[in-house]
């Protein structure tokens, strides 16, 4: 099934738009959706999906869910001027209509010009593989908590792989490679407490990690112009990561490890 509108439109909507009430979606079939004027798929309130196959491109942003975007499950290839998923709204604090981004299952694909999930609220992404490509802004980028406790996120940006005002934590199985020219990780507290394997490559211009190395150092070593850490064991939970090249992994007041 393929939908579209034109870029006659007057820009004010999306292809697939609903005003006054949630939106679920879910069945076995493909959908094509192409919003030429502005977004693909928006709804002013929580928006879940559930299952199917969505090939998604819009000059605007490719999903909107206003004050909430859940993915259950699905496969979604999704090409966005703008954000690729995107919930909340306002420009500061004094106008935030707070929503959240949920992902618990499924495969989601975005290549953006600007921020891949761009959240007024917490991201959580419990299972699944999120890809995302971004050409001029971050991987996630949240004003709330970020965590990633399952599944595989990959991230290729320009500015920070992870962005938030408030507080990132890697747990669980999870596993992660971000490659930025930016950041790898910026937040308020960086927590890692994870059995994957979490990669991360930044620009050499970028400066050396900024938070205060961790006591025990022979977990956490500067080695080769970067702070790397060498199969740790967290908690009991073996934790590698791997910072490269002369860059700042963490912009962060405080790493856990």
């Amino acid at each position: 099934n393929y939908l579209a509108d034109n870029s006659a439109n007057d820009g004010e909507g999306a292809v697939i738009r609903v005003r006054s009430c949630n939106l679920t979606i879910e069945g076995k079939g493909s959908l094509k959706v192409e919003g030429k004027a502005k977004n693909a798929i928006s709804n002013t309130k929580e928006l879940t999906i559930n299952s199917g196959n969505f090939d998604i491109s819009a000059v605007g942003h490719g999903i909107y869910g206003k004050l909430g975007v859940n993915i259950n499950g699905g496969k979604f290839d999704i090409d966005a001027g703008k954000s690729g998923i995107k919930s909340g709204d306002g420009d500061d604090a004094s106008s935030y209509v707070y929503g959240y981004i949920n992902v618990n299952s499924g495969s989601v694909s975005i290549d953006c010009g600007t921020n891949g999930f761009n959240c007024v609220g917490p991201v959580n992404v419990k299972d699944g593989r999120v890809s995302i490509a971004s050409e001029n802004g971050n991987g996630i980028d949240a004003i709330e908590d970020v965590q990633i406790s399952g599944g595989t996120l990959i991230v290729n940006s320009y500015k920070s792989a992870i962005a938030t005002d408030a507080n990132v934590e890697i747990a669980d199985n999870a596993s992660l490679k971000l490659v930025t020219t930016g950041n790898g990780i910026s937040a308020e507290k960086v927590t890692l407490n994870a059995d994957g394997v979490i990669y991360i490559k930044t620009s050499p211009t970028y400066e050396k990690v900024t938070a205060e190395t961790p006591e025990t150092e022979t977990k956490y070593v500067y080695k080769d112009g970067a702070y790397v850490l060498y199969d740790a064991t967290v908690d009991g939970k073996n934790a590698t990561l791997y910072t490269l090249r002369d860059s700042r992994g963490f912009e962060a007041t405080e790493v856990v490890i």
